[in-house]
């Protein structure tokens, strides 16, 4: 059973209604090696485009590398994650970003309930993000979780210097027999050059996102290949005033070698 590989591409594209950005695409390539039932390593690369109204496509480039392990325990498991992220882009706030990850959290041995803390580090160039997160989940039985994060976003710097922003995130896994099962998810607060770890991406905007709601469709073809489409919505507060929303669809597959 082990060693084994994990092998994905994703591609996103996305649209806007009422901002200054006109389209915004994403391809990402991930591996993730898992010696062992106890760790794994992962790395990931994302290219992000975005074509703005005024005629400037802003080019994002995304290095990340993941490690994770779980430690056995006599009431369940414990685990860490650390995640190291780089990014280069064509613009002076994002050019250069290095962002750190680390999360640990237990679950009982079931695996049925679990919770965990998180946290990240962001430097840009004219500002510094940081940021905490909650996290717990509940089986609900038959293949059912319900899962919640509760995340606190601060800044230093020029863009929303001394703010704290609050948001909350809850999801339900649902599966259809063995081979579907779809994912329901909702976002309310607010957030801002952020590190989102459930897909570990960078988001690189000062805009505020304030909502966000998707669906996920996942189609288990074998034992070995996964594929899935996503849909999802965001709602954000331009830095500059006003608010846009943002509509995205994703298609990926994932491929155990």
């Amino acid at each position: 059973m082990f060693p084994y590989v994990y092998a994905s591409q994703s591609a996103t594209y996305g649209t806007y209604s009422g901002a200054a950005q006109q389209g915004i695409h994403h391809l990402a390539t991930e591996f993730s090696l898992v010696p062992g039932w106890d760790s794994s390593l992962t790395w990931l690369y994302r290219r992000s485009g975005i074509d703005y109204k005024s005629g400037f496509s802003y080019v994002q480039n995304q290095f990340t590398g993941s490690y994770s392990r779980v430690f056995s325990t006599a009431g369940g498991f414990i685990w860490s994650r650390l995640d190291l992220s780089y990014m280069d882009s064509n613009s002076t706030l994002t050019n250069k970003n290095l962002t750190i990850y680390a999360e640990t959290g237990f679950q009982n041995a079931a695996g049925s309930v679990g919770a965990g803390l998180g946290g990240f580090y962001s430097g840009f160039t004219d500002v510094n993000s940081f940021g905490a997160s909650a996290i717990a989940w509940i089986d609900l039985g038959r293949g059912r979780r319900l899962s919640s994060k509760f995340n606190i976003n601060g800044f230093s710097g020029d863009y929303h210097g001394g703010k704290w922003f609050y948001s909350g995130k809850v999801a339900l896994y649902l599966p259809l027999g063995g081979k579907l099962a779809f994912l329901f998810s909702g976002f309310l607060g607010q957030r801002s050059l952020f590190y989102d770890s459930d897909i570990k991406l960078i988001y690189n905007l000062t805009d505020i996102q304030r909502a966000g709601a998707g669906v996920t469709a996942y189609f288990y073809a074998s034992p070995s290949l996964t594929i899935f489409l996503d849909g999802a919505f965001e709602r954000y507060e331009a830095y500059e005033g006003g608010t846009y929303r943002a509509f995205y669809l994703t298609l990926s597959a994932s491929l155990r070698i």
